[in-house]
């Protein structure tokens, strides 16, 4: 068992040689095709547990099998209401072992190559994630572009649900993922590719999107409740395991502090009251990082430039004036600031390199890295943070003041 320096180097000496291999098995990869496609089970999602059984620890394995026939019929699919996805699970003393196990229950091969997703609990990525990713990367049918998610419940819990509005629970997570998250900037998800690289990449510590599955109150006349889906906030990897979450709002403070928050609502007061009276819709935002270090002392400095637009005003005054568009700017100004410092406070507390600052040192000033880079998770928690926001108001819509006068 590796620890301490020596042993984070092998995990990330491993999770680069795993990055090389998944270049290579595509070319190496035997052609699937050879299995007629009526006896393959396809895959949608994997869900991956650490359970008790038998007096010892085991993986727990859930498979959503998308049933011939139906992934066209909705979300109950076919005449008779079975659902369009088969769970199935198993268990093993690894990953593989419980794979192989699935087979004693499926009447056909399991095949991964259009598999979109994979849920990891909690226990699974403060314990196990680099082994995890290590099985996922030594499979040829694992694509580089499945999504990688993490959960505070079980994983097999999560793959319970039945999609709400597309076809399949892996269609509404892809589409979710590609479209929804970069509207609400409150959680970013990665795929395969993308969490090893971060993984590897020094300095580094990535953030890993949270999927919650919340039980809801019916939502039709005589039906029960049910589980949906929902992303928001994230966990947070230090040293290739799971230290703690992130809030909706410290998610997009991250993501706007590293420029990937892309359009959102701010919620801002206009006025000294407990409640918010504006909203600003984020349209457009990015960053820049620079890192100085003098000594053991390390600044960060980070520049965020924000474009947005009036989407909500409670207010008296018109704000189609400079004066009005002046305070709009600053409102939202500060806003931006308060949710990176807010994020920025966080990751030091967890002791987290959430945005890179180890990184960016390592690329513009490597001397200083390779000086620091052994105590650099001492160094951290006192890193003085530097916040430059310019913040502009593009529109202010057609209606320059209340539409109900107070």
């Amino acid at each position: 068992m590796l620890s301490g320096k020596r042993g984070g180097a092998a995990v990330k000496s491993k999770l680069s040689l795993l990055a090389v291999l998944l270049l290579v098995f595509p070319l190496l990869a035997g052609c699937w095709s050879r299995y007629e496609i009526e006896n393959l089970a396809i895959i949608g999602g994997m869900g991956i547990d650490r359970i008790q059984e038998d007096g010892k620890e085991r993986y727990l394995l859930t498979l959503n099998v998308i049933r011939p026939g139906l992934s066209g019929g909705g979300t109950e699919g076919g005449s008779r209401g079975r659902p369009i996805y088969w769970r199935i699970t198993a268990t093993g003393d690894t990953l593989v072992d419980a794979e192989k196990n699935i087979n004693l229950r499926s009447p056909r091969l399991v095949f991964y190559g259009h598999m979109r997703f994979v849920v990891i609990s909690e226990k699974i990525a403060r314990e196990k994630l680099p082994d995890v990713i290590d099985y996922l990367a030594r499979n040829p049918e694992v694509r580089l572009r499945i999504l990688i998610l993490l959960t505070k419940e079980r994983a097999t819990d999560a793959l319970i649900n039945y999609s709400e509005l597309e076809n399949t629970i892996a269609r509404e997570i892809t589409e979710m993922a590609s479209i929804t998250g970069s509207i609400v900037s409150k959680f970013k998800i990665w795929d395969l590719a993308q969490t090893i690289n971060q993984l590897i990449t020094p300095g580094l510590d990535p953030v890993m999107a949270e999927l919650m599955t919340p039980v809801t109150a019916p939502t039709e006349p005589g039906g029960g409740p049910i589980r949906i889906l929902r992303f928001g906030g994230g966990g947070v990897i230090k040293k290739d395991k799971l230290v703690g979450w992130l809030t909706d709002g410290e998610t997009r403070g991250y993501l706007l502090g590293t420029g990937e928050a892309h359009q959102g609502a701010l919620p801002v007061r206009l006025k000294n009251q407990p409640e918010p009276d504006t909203n600003i819709n984020l349209t457009r935002s990015s960053s820049k990082l620079t890192v100085k270090a003098e000594g053991n002392k390390v600044t960060a400095k980070i520049v965020i430039h924000a474009e947005g637009d009036l989407g909500e005003y409670n207010g008296k005054e018109e704000v189609a004036t400079n004066e009005g568009v002046f305070k709009l700017e600053t409102k939202f100004r500060e806003e931006v600031e308060k949710e990176v410092r807010q994020s920025f406070k966080k990751a030091q507390e967890l002791n987290a390199d959430i945005f890179g600052l180890g990184n960016r040192l390592h690329e513009r000033n490597p001397k200083a890295w390779k000086k620091m880079e052994k105590d650099w998770y001492k160094i951290l928690p006192n890193v003085k943070l530097e916040i430059k926001v310019t913040a502009h108001i593009r529109r202010t819509r057609a209606i320059s003041e209340a539409f109900i006068p107070k």
